[in-house]
C-alpha cells in the first residue's frame, strides 16, 4: 500500500492537473469548467469560457469552510425537486462551502474517482492551512502572555495601574 504522504501528494498533483466538473447554478443553468489548484496550492480557479469576459472566479484556500460529498447542500435539493438533477448522480456530487458559511459551488465530478480526488485533496489542503493558522495564533498568544508575564512586576497574575507619583 503506498504511503499517505504519497497519496496526497498524487492527489495534489491531480487537482493541478485539472479536471473537467460540471458547476450548477440554483437556477438549473449548468457550466462546464476545467478546474485546478493553482501551482503555488492557495487558490483553485477554472479555464473561463471564451463566450464570457473578464476573469474566472477563483476560491481562495483560506475562505474554504468545508466541502461536502453528494447532495448535501441546498442548491443540490432544490435542483432535485426541480428535476434538474437526478438523484443517482448523488456520487458524483461535491460542494465547496465559503465565505463563512455563505456561498457555495456545486460541481457534479464525471465520475467518483474524480470526485473523491477533488473532495479528499481540498480537505487536506484546507485542514493543513486551518493548522498552520491555530499554530500562528498561539504563537501570537504566546508572545501577549509572555509581554504580561514581564510586566506583572509583583507576580500576581495580574496587571496593576501604574502609579505616575
Amino acid at each position: 500500500m503506498a504511503d499517505s504522504n504519497d497519496t496526497i501528494a498524487e492527489l495534489i498533483h491531480q487537482l493541478k492537473s485539472g479536471a473537467v466538473l460540471v458547476k450548477h447554478k440554483p437556477s438549473g443553468k449548468k457550466y462546464s469548467r476545467q478546474f485546478f489548484l493553482h501551482e503555488r496550492e492557495g487558490y483553485i480557479t477554472y479555464d473561463r469560457s471564451y463566450k464570457f469576459h473578464g476573469k474566472p472566479r477563483t476560491y481562495n484556500l483560506n475562505d474554504i469552510d468545508e466541502v461536502r460529498t453528494g447532495f448535501e447542500a441546498q442548491t443540490f435539493d432544490q435542483l432535485i425537486k426541480n428535476r434538474k438533477l437526478k438523484s443517482d448522480d448523488q456520487d458524483r456530487a461535491f460542494s465547496i462551502i465559503y465565505d463563512n458559511h455563505r456561498k457555495g459551488v456545486h460541481c457534479m465530478a464525471p465520475d467518483i474517482k474524480t470526485r473523491d480526488a477533488w473532495v479528499t485533496g481540498l480537505q487536506h489542503l484546507i485542514s493543513q492551512r486551518s493548522q498552520k493558522r491555530q499554530y500562528h495564533l498561539i504563537g501570537e498568544d504566546n508572545w501577549i502572555l509572555e509581554f504580561f508575564h514581564a510586566a506583572d512586576k509583583n507576580k500576581s497574575n495580574t496587571l496593576s495601574k501604574w502609579d505616575h507619583s
